[in-house]
């Protein structure tokens, strides 16, 4: 079998025998929590102190202070791009008041043109190239993004799995190449989920990190925080640590407000029992008003469930919800014919002879076909 012309320019396939790795051991900037040369996720929602984890870990590296399970940090510079908070009112502040060497700290600050420097606002699309050479032109051994979705090209949907990891394989690549710990931080999604699609987007996001770690209240003290793992494929899963945020006054001709992260033990909640309680604060009191509508809905006669979906999305209940309140109410579904999926009842349902359905309020508003059969909205 003839293969590709020696002459001619073909790329193939670069291979390398294992025999020829010499393996080495995963190293740390934070021990189990943020490995070196490698990405990693901070997910939470707004307020529960992720840019100022970030800038405790800045303060950690940029000393070779410790941090929580390790007495030193490996020093060097840190570089922080945050597409959200100010350089003079926030972020140096809480650089400061986590005790940073300033010195080694540098802040994105739009782009250099032969000593020109003009704005802009960066791209994991087009600037991972640059951010590879500011990294090694400082030495930095931490990066921090925030907020991630900031950072997408306009052209990335945060949804489409291909989307992201075309933007997150080049990323580690720059982390692998330069030993960097490369953190970046995300919102929750709208409704939680389960810890590991807890983050906003695509799940690609958190499959291409080596580490993700949350943050949330502590269920049992709302003064407190806890930074749990959800991932960490370079180890065992690190103890759930306690932190607070607290205020602090920076002296100076005016004195400036601001806030910093002070450790506070560990805990025995984890990513997962964190998330499970998560939603189930958030879900029980549409889950209860789920219960009610179901009940109004299937009073007088079973109904078809794709029927109830439908009519349950139009009064702003999902689907999942709808599921949920259905097994709690004790909801019956029997599956019909091919094609005709499964009819809903009440397993003690009150139903007078010859009395007709009673629509929901939401079935009303649609209207019926004539065989109170709930029309779908236009």
């Amino acid at each position: 079998m003839s293969g590709p012309d020696d002459t001619a320019e073909v790329r193939r396939l670069s291979l390398v025998r294992a025999c020829d790795v010499v393996m080495e051991s995963v190293s740390y900037l934070w021990q189990d929590r943020l490995p070196a040369g490698k990405v990693t996720g901070i997910d939470g929602r707004m307020g529960t102190g992720k840019t100022t984890i970030l800038a405790a870990i800045m303060g950690a590296t940029t000393t070779g202070r410790g941090l929580p399970g390790q007495v030193v940090t490996p020093r060097g510079a840190a570089i922080l791009i945050s597409l959200e908070d100010g350089h003079a009112d926030t972020l140096v502040p809480r650089l400061s008041a986590a005790g940073a060497d300033l010195a080694r700290c540098h802040l994105f600050n739009g782009y250099d043109f032969g000593g020109e420097r003009s704005d802009g606002m960066f791209s994991l699309g087009e600037d991972v190239q640059r951010l590879r050479w500011a990294i090694e032109e400082t030495g930095s051994k931490f990066v921090g993004i925030d907020p991630f979705t900031a950072a997408l090209p306009a052209t990335v949907n945060s949804y489409k799995d291909q989307d992201i990891r075309r933007v997150l394989g080049p990323l580690a690549k720059v982390a692998e190449d330069t030993g960097a710990s490369i953190t970046f931080c995300r919102h929750f999604r709208k409704g939680g989920g389960v810890a590991e699609d807890a983050g906003g987007g695509s799940v690609g996001i958190g499959a291409a990190c080596r580490s993700v770690l949350r943050v949330d209240v502590d269920p049992e003290n709302p003064d407190r925080y806890l930074l749990s793992s959800v991932k960490s494929s370079t180890s065992k899963r690190p103890p759930t640590i306690g932190y607070r945020i607290e205020g602090v006054t920076l002296a100076g001709e005016v004195p400036i407000l601001t806030s910093r992260i002070a450790w506070d033990g560990v805990s025995t909640w984890t990513a997962d029992t964190l998330a499970a309680h998560s939603m189930s604060e958030e879900d029980r009191p549409r889950v209860v008003e789920a219960e009610d509508w179901l009940r109004d809905a299937l009073r007088y006669a079973p109904r078809k469930a794709r029927d109830l979906f439908k009519a349950a999305h139009a009064d702003g209940i999902e689907k999942r919800t709808l599921q949920r309140a259905a097994d709690n109410v004790g909801v019956a579904k029997d599956r019909k014919g091919f094609g005709e999926g499964s009819e809903w009842s009440l397993a003690n349902a009150i139903r007078a002879k010859n009395t007709p359905f009673a629509p929901s309020k939401t079935m009303a508003r649609t209207g019926t076909n004539g065989t109170n059969e709930p029309q779908e909205a236009a």
